[in-house]
């Protein structure tokens, strides 16, 4: 069941693949010829992969942190333009959504991450133009779902050595052998802000997602924001524009209004690296309150006891844990949607989508969308 669920979202995201949103003098055409997508390069492919990266260009020294996100499974970088937005807003902070398999749905390989990561970081003034030159800016790294277990891995095997790591639920974050990868180890000096959920959505089972990131971090810089989402009004795509998998993944919820949380507590995160200091619980007392989901903090020494172990995770969905891309809940119940609300912002934004190889890069500059512009647009695409 769960290969054929696979199979059938393959087969739908080949589709949706050519179609091109892009932006000719102010307005959103949708084309499904690929090779017009050179008039704003917003989906070219090549081997290292895209990035798309976005900064307040009203913040004078506006390049004090990098922070460098691998995109989930069948995602593309165009679709956390929101949360982008939000985390740079009125900050010295370029955040980068980037793809190190682009082109194919799976993010999660080790390797891939690695390149990029490296090929990224090891010329940041010319990858960031304008913005980044003659800098030398903290590399906070990252992923959302299966990015992030690209990046754990890719820390524990290919070198990646950032100065921090966001994990927006990263998938699988396991304490155990997979098939897929070793045993997930976390260098315990690394400081770690972690993003996870109470309930299992979108296939991601939350014992070896954030949760699990938490736990197997240091205990003395780590901080996990965790969504009570018990009712499933918000899930695993929080982070993205419009969702995941065109609303074709059972129990995957849309969008809520949890952005600006998630947005200030990498904020908070970065400057406490910029600053050289310690994660503390005061530094991360900030209002979470939402429209969507209460949500809890835990920070170093903190446990989560009240959460499922992996064995009770497992249980309760009724299977033991498939190692496949996903997971699946083999239930009936449909998932509640909520609209996407997002913050607005006076600041001046630049989103750049770029391309790269280790010795070519190929820059094209987008002018940001207005949110409900860009909402509809992309509500047209996975």
């Amino acid at each position: 069941m769960i290969f054929i669920q696979i199979a059938f979202l393959m087969v739908v995201l080949a589709f949706v693949e050519s179609a091109t949103m892009i932006q000719e003098n102010g307005s959103i055409v949708i084309s499904k010829d690929k090779r017009e997508d050179k008039r704003v390069g917003i989906f070219t492919v090549t081997k290292k992969g895209n990035y798309r990266y976005t900064y307040d260009a009203d913040v004078a020294d506006n390049c004090e942190s990098v922070v460098l996100i691998a995109v989930g499974t069948a995602m593309k970088t165009d679709q956390y333009d929101i949360l982008a937005k939000l985390v740079s807003a009125d900050k010295p902070i370029v955040t980068v959504f980037f793809d190190p398999n682009p082109g194919n749905m799976v993010k999660f390989d080790r390797t891939k991450y690695s390149n990029f990561y490296k090929a990224f970081t090891a010329d940041i003034g010319v990858m960031l133009p304008m913005v980044c030159e003659n800098k030398s800016p903290k590399i906070i790294a990252g992923g959302h779902s299966a990015g992030g277990q690209g990046g754990l891995q890719a820390m524990m095997q290919e070198g990646v050595s950032p100065d921090g790591w966001v994990g927006l639920d990263p998938f699988q974050a396991s304490p155990r052998k997979t098939l897929k990868a070793p045993a997930t180890i976390i260098h315990p000096d690394l400081p770690v802000l972690s993003w996870g959920f109470e309930r299992t959505t979108c296939m991601v089972t939350v014992a070896v997602a954030g949760r699990s990131e938490y736990e197997l971090s240091g205990t003395t810089n780590r901080i996990f924001f965790k969504a009570n989402n018990v009712d499933r009004k918000i899930g695993h795509c929080e982070f993205t524009d419009t969702g995941c998998y065109g609303g074709l993944i059972p129990f995957c919820p849309r969008p809520g209004d949890a952005k600006g949380v998630i947005a200030e507590s990498i904020q908070v995160f970065a400057a406490t690296i910029v600053e050289g200091g310690s994660i503390e619980p005061s530094g991360f007392a900030f209002d979470t309150s939402n429209n969507s989901v209460t949500i809890d903090v835990f920070v170093n020494a903190a446990t989560i006891d009240h959460m499922p172990t992996i064995s009770q995770s497992n249980e309760t969905e009724g299977k033991t844990e498939t190692e496949t891309e996903t997971e699946t809940e083999r239930k009936t119940e449909t998932s509640t949607s909520t609209e996407t609300s997002t913050e607005t912002s006076t600041s001046t934004f630049t989103t750049t989508t770029t391309t790269t190889t280790i010795t070519t890069t190929i820059l094209h500059h987008q002018k940001l969308l207005p949110e409900k512009e860009k909402i509809d647009a992309q509500g047209l695409l996975p």
